[in-house]
């Protein structure tokens, strides 16, 4: 455990001293930290009832409760401190969960393929750490008590975790298939899961419904019967092929840290299954009645290749059996996953796979023994172990790339504040600061600079609390001259003009309007007149220099840099943020 664990730190949270905020981060992280303790509780009350946007209304409660906490007492880098934990708490639920159903190897190369997973990127995110992350606790703790045969125990997690975070709920059907033999008495414990699933299922749509939550009530019903189909064919072969797919990744964007990470993660892993091959042929000795016990023969004899099967050794037909359980499980990870693309590859999207994780390490950790248990078996142990350990090592450096992705958007966003906020000293109320995106950079990992800009400014600064509109900064879409013009030469922001978050449609006059362009690497402002098209547009223009004259507000000594610092990346060459 202290392996999987001290690998999990490593491959996400090496760099972590060097991340910040990221888009959702903005919404809640800060608004979090400046309550009082007596106001958090009271907004996690109100959550639980009167939260109908998102449906998932412990979601927000963890987020503000275990950012409070840790922001308070450590600062940012408690926040991430807490995030990292909570991730570690799964690590160890599931190779204990692992270790019950099969044995100390299965827990070994499963745990391994869990703490490895890159299907989804998002794992240091804060508002995934806080209050996705919790919603896998939940799960595995909803397995565990259903191993452990709890009646009732399993499924108060179960309904928490759906009101966590949906996407984990469904994963929960397969638990029945932890459990040996697959006899009759089997198939009514079963039946009742199912039943019991179907209900807590059915009374959380309806409260949702209820409380007119739109991401249900928007969904029409083709909708509700063709997406989980989709997303249940789409998603489990992507999230597998990450296995193979991320470390092609590690060789393209091959560099010296990436290297020495390869290498070192190469010699340890090597070095790990070449040390555990003396328990393999240890039998499985997880649980009576888990799913590493020998198939029944009345379950044989309903298998079409019966003979085939009954001729494999039993720890084969163990592997094949835990192989096939996980593959279930990783299926049933997408059916809830409406708001997202199951294919998503990279950025924050990838959270649709963030309940594949279970499945998906059941799957690969159960190859991965089998491979381990054919070298063996035919004395090949040298050259599987090799292929094995150099490929978990190139998955482990598949870790730094994410992260070198999560530092150097932080230090885009301090850049791109420590230039923009001497430009605009003269922002008052109803001001719209327009950026164009020519020139900003992004990065493939998470978001920088991106459509939370909105919420920012007005935590930088703190604005008179008479104004009707509080001064927003807003990155405008590529194609933004095509529309940003109506029939009364007022600007339009919505959804084809700039990223949000933009309800509707709005008209700003150009005299409250900044407009800021890129040049020569820098920010600069547009003195005034500026042509879009055949129209003259009259930007607001100003004699002033320096920030504005506000009160500082809690982001500013994390996102305005003082002038003459420097930021300097912690590898030895500049990335090509492009890819």
């Amino acid at each position: 455990m202290a392996l999987l664990v001290g690998t999990m730190w490593f491959v996400r949270y090496f760099h972590s001293g060097a991340f910040g905020l990221y888009e959702d981060d903005f919404t809640h992280l800060p608004r979090a930290a400046e309550m009082t303790t007596q106001e958090v509780l009271r907004f996690a009350l109100e959550s639980i009832g009167t939260y109908p946007w998102q449906g998932h209304p412990l979601h927000q409660v963890w987020i503000y409760l275990l950012g409070h906490v840790s922001w308070t007492l450590f600062d940012l880098r408690g926040v991430y401190l807490v995030g990292f934990t909570l991730v570690a708490l799964n690590v160890g639920l599931f190779y204990a969960l692992m270790r019950r159903v099969s044995g100390a190897p299965l827990g070994l190369t499963a745990g391994l393929a869990y703490v490895l997973y890159s299907a989804d990127t998002t794992q240091a995110f804060l508002t995934h750490s806080l209050g996705l992350q919790p919603s896998i606790t939940l799960l595995l703790l909803a397995l565990h008590t259903y191993v452990s045969r709890r009646k009732w125990v399993p499924y108060v997690f179960i309904s928490l975790a759906i009101l966590t975070y949906e996407t984990t709920f469904a994963v929960f059907l397969a638990a029945p298939l932890l459990i040996a033999p697959w006899d009759r008495a089997w198939r009514r414990i079963a039946l009742r899961h199912s039943v019991a699933m179907v209900l807590i299922l059915t009374g959380v749509i309806g409260l949702r419904v209820a409380m007119g939550e739109a991401r249900v009530s928007s969904l029409g019903a083709a909708d509700i019967l063709r997406v989980p189909i989709v997303h249940m064919v789409e998603g489990p072969p992507v999230a597998l092929a990450t296995y193979l797919y991320r470390p092609t990744e590690v060789i393209m964007a091959l560099d010296r840290e990436l290297g020495i990470v390869a290498i070192v993660a190469t010699v340890v892993f090597t070095g790990v299954l070449w040390l555990a091959r003396p328990g393999l042929e240890q039998r499985e000795q997880g649980q009576a009645g888990s799913a590493g016990s020998r198939v029944p023969e009345a379950d044989q004899k309903l298998m079409t290749l019966g003979r085939l099967w009954a001729r494999l050794r039993p720890e084969s037909q163990s592997l094949l059996r835990l192989c096939g359980v996980g593959l279930v499980m990783l299926i049933l990870a997408y059916p809830l996953t409406f708001t997202v693309r199951a294919y998503a590859l990279s950025g924050r999207d990838t959270r649709v796979h963030s309940a594949g994780v279970v499945g998906a390490s059941f799957v690969m950790g159960s190859l991965m023994l089998g491979a381990l248990k054919i070298g063996e078996a035919h004395r090949r142990s040298v050259l599987i172990t090799s292929v094995l350990g150099t490929w978990l090592g190139l998955l482990a450096a598949y870790g730094f790339v994410v992260q070198r992705d999560y530092v150097t958007g932080w230090e885009l966003q301090k850049s791109f504040w420590s230039e923009l906020v001497p430009l605009v000293p003269d922002v008052g109320e109803r001001t719209v600061i327009l950026v164009d995106p020519e020139g900003l950079r992004d990065t493939s990992q998470i978001g920088a600079n991106y459509w939370n800009l909105p919420r920012v400014l007005r935590q930088l600064y703190v604005f008179p609390s008479a104004w009707a509109a509080v001064p927003r900064v807003y990155r405008l879409v590529p194609e933004w001259k095509d529309h940003i013009l109506n029939e009364e030469g007022r600007l339009v922001l919505g959804p084809n003009t700039v990223f949000g978050p933009v309800f509707g449609t709005e008209a700003v006059d150009p005299s409250d309007a900044v407009l800021i362009l890129s040049a020569g690497g820098r920010l600069e402002r547009v003195p005034g007149p500026y042509g879009i098209g055949d129209t003259v547009v009259h930007f607001r223009s100003t004699t002033r220099v320096g920030e504005p004259d506000y009160p500082l507000g809690f982001l500013h000594k994390y996102l305005v840099l003082e002038r003459g610092r420097v930021m300097d990346p912690p590898w030895s060459r500049p990335m090509d943020l492009d890819g």
